[in-house]
């Protein structure tokens, strides 16, 4: 019936019904999870969007934003969610609070100390990787495969106190970053074509430009961005361009028959 194969799949989307059910009771917005949120926001999108042809099963592999969609960063990422929406106790949100505040620390710890080379350099023939010849940022270090966090504190003496979450998540941000870095800017372009708004009226038919596949499925699924329409199966990137500039002719149209009224 839900269009999926596998028990997590299954679950992911009784989930969301079950919040959405009592979120409209209650007369709230739904909650829709994003591709840069959550694997249930990749999931949700691609049975709406996509032609699945046969059960679906959620891959990493299907999420553009996979690098941001660690179990490291899970409570990170939805534990803010889940409080909203009354379903997290106050207890597991003020433990997520002090990892985050733990986090936090520790990259300004990492940013501001350095190494030098009597303390590193025994540890680096250990692991194999290169020594060095004068003290380096703690930061630059970690950014060597070879390289564990959790051993550079050890040797510059640091009781530090983190759990190993804290420490695998900074770890891996620093290694990273500049992957991180570059899937960021990918997800705020992202959310530029999400908030693309399409009238849900929109009349596809109107626009002759259109190929009639991608008509079609567009008046069929009637999506509420030009992000959303980009992800439907079937739908040409030609005709997304078309689309777009009929978009801001719509809207341009809208502001000056407002700036007429007003006047």
């Amino acid at each position: 019936i839900n269009g999926t194969s596998g028990y997590e799949e299954a679950a992911a989307q009784g989930l969301i019904a079950g919040i959405n059910a009592a979120r409209r009771l209650k007369g709230e917005a739904p909650l829709v999870l994003k591709r840069d949120q959550a694997y249930i926001g990749v999931l949700i999108d691609d049975l709406i969007n996509k032609n699945i042809r046969e059960p679906y099963r959620m891959f990493t592999s299907r999420a553009e934003f996979r690098l941001l969609l660690r179990h490291d960063n899970a409570d990170l990422r939805l534990m803010e969610t889940g409080r909203e929406i009354g379903l997290l106790p106050e207890s597991a949100y003020e433990k997520m609070l002090s990892k985050k505040k733990n986090i936090e620390h520790l990259f300004r710890e990492i940013e501001k100390l350095s190494v030098t080379p009597d303390v590193f350099n025994s540890y680096a023939r250990r692991v194999g990787t290169r020594t060095i010849r004068q003290a380096i940022p703690m930061r630059q270090l970690v950014r060597r495969p070879e390289v564990k966090l959790s051993d550079l504190l050890v040797l510059l003496g640091m009781d530090n106190g983190y759990t190993g979450e804290e420490l695998i998540h900074v770890e891996f941000m620093t290694k990273y970053e500049g992957y991180l870095k570059r899937q960021g800017e990918l997800v705020e372009k992202f959310k530029r074509m999400e908030s693309r708004a399409i009238p849900p009226d929109f009349d596809y038919y109107s626009l002759p430009s259109l190929s009639a596949e991608s008509r079609e499925k567009l008046a069929q699924i009637r999506p509420t961005s030009l992000g959303q329409a980009m992800r439907i199966s079937g739908v040409r990137q030609s005709d997304i361009a078309i689309l777009m500039i009929y978009l801001d002719k719509h809207f341009r149209n809208k502001i000056d028959v407002s700036r007429e009224t007003i006047s």
